[in-house]
């Protein structure tokens, strides 16, 4: 495995290619997701006629396994980088909309008359207390989402389109070199370590009260 490392991360660089290859489907798809999610996870959970009529869509959603989107993805969006992002996104958005809804249905509701009562504007009430009391359930949905992107990246490179390091172990794994297969295997491992460390230096950056 080591001998298999030296080969394709410094003679040939085929590593470092296809782990840009991926790391980008997984910042854009996941990125997206926080995007959407955020925002809807926070209509919905403040806004009860808007959760009723979402809701049916979220769970039909949450309930889909990814392997059964491929096929319809293929067929609206084809075969390329833009429906590996698609997945990134489709796994990775209800754990952050589901966690995200569930904070801002848990707003102290005191917390913010008492705000208005002292004259706080509604951006002030915004970042003072809403914000804050979302951000725990917020950070949890993230280090779900998290796990569930790096799964749909490497389904999207191992089913869809061979490329990335999903691309590398299924042609390694086709030709029977377990060693070149490790050494992708391990750096998913590594992408993945490094994924949920930033999510925990973001937490405390956003969160320095959190002794977690």
């Amino acid at each position: 495995v080591v001998l298999a490392f030296k080969e394709l991360a410094i003679d040939s660089r085929v590593l470092w290619t296809a782990l840009a290859d991926s790391l980008t489907v997984l910042v854009i798809g996941f990125s997206a997701a926080i995007v959407v999610g955020t925002l809807f996870g926070v209509l919905m959970g403040r806004f009860r006629l808007l959760e009723y009529v979402l809701d049916p869509y979220v769970s039909f959603l949450y309930a889909l396994p990814t392997v059964v989107i491929m096929p319809l993805l293929i067929i609206w969006i084809g075969i390329g980088s833009t429906t590996r992002v698609a997945i990134v996104f489709s796994t990775s958005l209800v754990p952050v909309l589901l966690n995200t809804m569930a904070g801002a249905k848990l707003v102290s509701q005191d917390l913010i008359d008492v705000a208005r009562n002292y004259g706080a504007t509604n951006r002030q009430t915004l970042r003072s207390i809403v914000v804050p009391a979302i951000l725990p359930y917020f950070f949890a949905g993230l280090n779900v989402a998290s796990g569930t992107a790096l799964i749909g990246m490497v389904l999207g490179e191992m089913l869809l389109v061979i490329r990335g390091l999903g691309g590398l172990i299924v042609e390694y794994s086709n030709f029977f070199r377990t060693d070149r297969m490790f050494v992708a295997l391990l750096a998913i491992v590594a992408l993945s370590v490094a994924f949920r460390s930033g999510i925990r230096r973001l937490r405390g950056a956003l969160m320095p009260w959190s002794e977690v």
